[in-house]
């Protein structure tokens, strides 16, 4: 969904304000609940799930360069 953390939590609200249900299979969770408000819960795990998928691209591109 974005490069890092923050451009994933930004898109995630542009998607919730313009109140688009973003539908994540492998978690099992949306972003909006039933009656279309945001859900309190995907918010949070889509920042940590977001924060360790950029921390281990962080972590390739220095094991990487180190490498070279």
């Amino acid at each position: 969904m974005g490069r890092n953390a923050f451009e994933v939590l930004e898109t995630v609200k542009e998607l919730a304000d313009s109140g688009i249900n973003l539908y994540m299979q492998k978690e099992q969770m949306t972003l909006l609940d039933d009656d279309g408000k945001p859900s309190i819960f995907a918010p949070i795990m889509l920042a940590t799930l977001s924060t360790c998928a950029q921390l281990e691209r962080d972590n390739i591109s220095f094991r990487l360069t180190a490498l070279a």
